[in-house]
C-alpha cells in the first residue's frame, strides 16, 4: 500500500537501513511513517485498538497545568514503544548510559536548532540562539514542578548543535549534566551522511531518544518530530514544548 508523502506530516527525509537498527528481524522497512493521524480519528479503529489491549486515554493530565503534548498521546506512545525495539548492541549501550543517571530526578531537554547553528547546515531553523533563555526558563520551571534541588538533579541534554551543547553544560554546571555516549554526535547529520557515518549518527540519535524518554520530565522543541517521539515514548511523563521566540504556554505555579 502506498501513501503520498506528507499525508501526516511534511517530513522530507527517510532514514536509511532502518531494519538494521531494530531488533525484530521478521520486519523489513522501506520507509518509516506515522499514519496515526489517519487511524486514531476513526472510531472503529479505536475500538479495535481497545480490543487488542491498548489504553486509549490517560486522564491523569486533566487540569494539571502541564501540556499533554498532543491529542491521543498515550495511545501513540504505546504504539511507538512497540515499534521502537533497539537491537542488542543499542540495548547494551543504553544500559551503560542509564547508569549515569543514578537515582536523582532527571529532566530531559531536546534542543533542535537547524540552520547554521546545527552541526550540519540546514535550510530550516527550529530554534535560534536567542531561544536559549526560554529553554533555561523551562528547566527552572521543571525543577519547581518536580520540587527538585538543582545540585541533586540530572539534566540530560540532546541537541544537534555543538555550540548549544557547550552553552548548556556551562549554564547548568551546578546540575548533573549528561549527554549520550558511545556513538558520534550529529543527529541531523544522519540525513546527509552515507555509509558507516550515517549509522553512527543514527545510533546516537536513537540512544538519546530513549534516554530523553526515560527522564522524569521532558522538554522538547516544538515542530521537531524527533522531540515529539521522545514525548510520546515518555507516555505519562510531564512534558512541555519549547518555542523559539516565546514561552509556548504560561507557566502554572
Amino acid at each position: 500500500m502506498a501513501f503520498p508523502r506528507g499525508i501526516c506530516n511534511s517530513t522530507r527525509f527517510a532514514s536509511h537501513n532502518v531494519s538494521s537498527i531494530f531488533g525484530n528481524r521478521h520486519l523489513s522497512f522501506r520507509i518509516l511513517s506515522d499514519l496515526s493521524c489517519v487511524v486514531l480519528p476513526n472510531p472503529e479503529y479505536r475500538k479495535t485498538l481497545k480490543r487488542l489491549g491498548f489504553r486509549i486515554d490517560d486522564p491523569r493530565y486533566e487540569n494539571t497545568g502541564i501540556r499533554i503534548g498532543e491529542p491521543d498521546r498515550y495511545i501513540r506512545g504505546q504504539i511507538a514503544r512497540l515499534l521502537l525495539t533497539p537491537n542488542g548492541e543499542l540495548c547494551r549501550a543504553l544500559e551503560m548510559n542509564l547508569k549515569q543517571f543514578g537515582t536523582r530526578p532527571s529532566i530531559g531537554i531536546q534542543l533542535r536548532m537547524g540552520g547554521s547553528v546545527s552541526k550540519t547546515m540546514e535550510n530550516h531553523r527550529f530554534l535560534y540562539l536567542s531561544s536559549i533563555p526560554f529553554a533555561e526558563e523551562e528547566v527552572k520551571y521543571a525543577l519547581k514542578y518536580l520540587n527538585a534541588d538543582r545540585k541533586n538533579t540530572t539534566l540530560f541534554v540532546t541537541t544537534d548543535s555543538i555550540l548549544v551543547r557547550t552553552r548548556l553544560f556551562s549554564d547548568f554546571r551546578d546540575m548533573h549534566v549528561l549527554e549520550g555516549k558511545g556513538y558520534a554526535f550529529g543527529h541531523s547529520s544522519a540525513y546527509f551522511a552515507g555509509g558507516n557515518n550515517h549509522l553512527q549518527f543514527l545510533k546516537r540519535a536513537i540512544i538519546d531518544l530513549v534516554l530523553a524518554s526515560r527522564c522524569d520530565y521532558i522538554i522538547f522543541t516544538r515542530g521537531s518530530s524527533y522531540g515529539q517521539l521522545a514525548m510520546r515514548l515518555g507516555l505519562n511523563t510531564p512534558t512541555r514544548d519549547l518555542c523559539r521566540s516565546e514561552i509556548c504556554s504560561p507557566f502554572v505555579y
